[in-house]
Formats: C-alpha cells, structure tokens, sequence
C-alpha cells in the first residue's frame, strides 16, 4: 500500500501543470521510492539470513502461533520488493506477462489467507481444538506462496535480477515442505466425527431439510458413522469366532446382513434400524447420474434411450390401473 501511494504521488507530479513544483515533488517522491526499495531489500536479506528470528510477533497473538506471523511478514517483505523491483524493471510490459503477474498475485493470495486464518483464530478466542487446521492452512499456503515465487525467479526475463532477488528474499527456504501426513490424517479425523471444530467451521452453512437431498443425507451419515462403528465393534468376538459373517462393505448388502443378524439375536431392533438407515442414506449419498460414453451423440445410444423412455411410459400407464384396482380391492 506504501509504495502505491508513492507511486501515485509521483505519477501526480509529473502531469503537474506546474513543471518546476512538479519536478520538486517528482524528485522527493522518486528519493522515498528509493529509500523504501533499499529498505526492503536490507530487510528481506537480514530476515532471510536469520529465519525471520529478528520479526517481533504480535504481542496479543497466540505464542503457539509466533512463527507463522513471523512467516507472514517475511512473506510480506519479500513481496513488496519483488513487485517494487518487476514494476520498474519490466514497466508496462508486465501486464502483458500474465503468467508472471499470475504468480505475484498467487503470492498476494496466500498471503491474505494466512492472515485470514490467524486473525479468525484470534477471533474466535483460540480454541485448542483449532490449531491442527491453523497450522496446516498456514503452512498449506505458506507452501503455495513459496511456489509461487520459485516459478516467478525461474522465468524472469532477467537472470541476473531474478538471482539476486532469490538471494535478497529466500536464499535457503525457497521451497517449503507440504503439511505433514500426520497433522493431514489428524485434521481429517477431526472433521469426519461431530465435532465442536466442525461445528464452528460450517456455522451458518445452508443444508437442506429435504431428508433426499445429499448433502443432508451426508450430515445425518456423518452422525451414524460413531453408532455404526459401535455396533461392529460390539459383533467383532461373533465375526472372529466365525458365528457372524462379517458387516458387509457394500451398502446394498448392509440391510440384509442386519435383518440376520437381528434375527439371530446379535442385534436389537434399534440397532438394526440405525444400520438400515446408514444403508439407505450412504446410498442416496453416493448416487451419480448415469449416461453414455458418447453423451448420447451415437445413433446406438439414442436408440437405447428412446426404448428406455417408451418402457418408462408403458410402466407408467400400467402402474395407474393396478393403483385403482389396489384401491377398489381396499374398499
């Protein structure tokens, strides 16, 4: 923002009608450019040499967090000279280059949801349980960043310059590692169980009361799924000492296998119910539309469609009088 405002001012002097107190400003806005530029640059290489140790973290901020915001501002730093410096290398023609452009606006991206991410956590008054997500999306975006600028260095029209900046800005730790497998699994588990995280992450998000509807029939599985578990965990000595077959993977197959086994008395009616439900509900939930390879572009596949939908309205005509005659039977 500091060096837009700079820029700015000296865009402003040099269109002043006044060209004698337009080259004064020119020159005093040109000299604070300079100053800012050489700041930046003494500071990016001071941070980078020391791992950003030297960053002062906000004294209202999580300690737990400290080297994030550390992480941030050395992000910040580093973009702040490597815009200031591709402006005034490559000028104008740095808008036509939208793949370099592209990534300094990744960068900026990043940046923004790593702040995002600790501001909310502050916010929200530090939950314990939220810190494995604020790590792994800072350290997720602190990644993509870092990639950002590695593609930036490697196709800069300028060699030299783009050596120079890598040194200035990340001369060790260019490249960052991915989040870890452990916090990835970890955050998973979190958010696969309802959990107060979880709850705090999609409040205000709209689901549908509509019980067909999947995305409501994904939240009632989400509550099943610790019922369900309890359940095999409660027939496992019956599956291992062979007096159970085992709770079948396949959805289809679940209510089958619940009516024996309620049936044998491993069960109750309830239990049986609840794996009824989950059956029902992973169905609905995992259901994809069906169509051809082609589209139905293919004279073959028109036909099959035609046959289908004359065999659905045959249906339908023949479904209507047994409803009446059901009906009459009733009666």
């Amino acid at each position: 923002m500091r060096i837009a405002a700079i820029r700015t001012e000296e865009l402003a002097a040099a269109r002043a009608a006044d060209a004698q107190a337009g080259l004064i400003a020119f020159h005093d806005a040109l000299f604070r450019h300079a100053r800012f530029t050489a700041s930046n640059a003494l500071r990016s290489l001071l941070h980078s040499l020391t791992g950003g140790l030297l960053i002062a973290a906000p004294k209202a901020a999580s300690p737990a967090l400290s080297g994030y915001y550390r992480a941030a501002t050395r992000l910040a730093i580093a973009f702040a000279l490597v815009a200031d410096v591709s402006l005034r290398l490559l000028g104008g023609s740095l808008k036509r280059r939208e793949r370099l452009s592209g990534r300094l606006g990744d960068a900026l991206s990043q940046w923004v949801l790593i702040s995002a991410t600790l501001k909310r956590f502050e916010d929200e008054g530090r939950p314990e349980a939220d810190l494995p997500l604020v790590r792994w999306g800072v350290e997720d975006a602190l990644r993509r960043a870092h990639e950002a600028f590695e593609g930036r260095f490697a196709n800069y029209p300028n060699c030299f310059v783009a050596g120079l900046l890598r040194r200035l800005t990340f001369p060790f730790d260019l490249r960052r590692p991915a989040p870890s497998d452990a916090l990835t699994a970890g955050n998973a588990r979190l958010l696969q169980a309802p959990t107060p995280t979880r709850e705090r992450l999609l409040a205000g998000s709209y689901v549908s009361a509509d019980e067909r509807d999947p995305l409501n029939c994904g939240e009632r599985l989400l509550r099943l799924a610790p019922q369900v578990a309890a359940i095999e965990l409660k027939l496992r000595r019956a599956v291992r000492e062979g007096r159970l077959s085992a709770m079948p993977q396949s959805l289809a197959h679940m209510p089958a296998w619940a009516a024996a086994a309620e049936r044998d008395g491993y069960i109750d009616t309830i239990e049986r119910a609840t794996l009824d439900t989950y059956a029902r509900d992973g169905a609905a939930f995992m259901k994809v539309d069906d169509f051809p390879a082609d589209f139905g572009t293919s004279a073959e596949s028109r036909s099959i469609s035609n046959s289908n939908s004359v065999g659905s309205s045959a249906a339908r005509k023949n479904q209507r009088p047994a409803e009446q005659s059901t009906s009459m039977n009733i009666d």
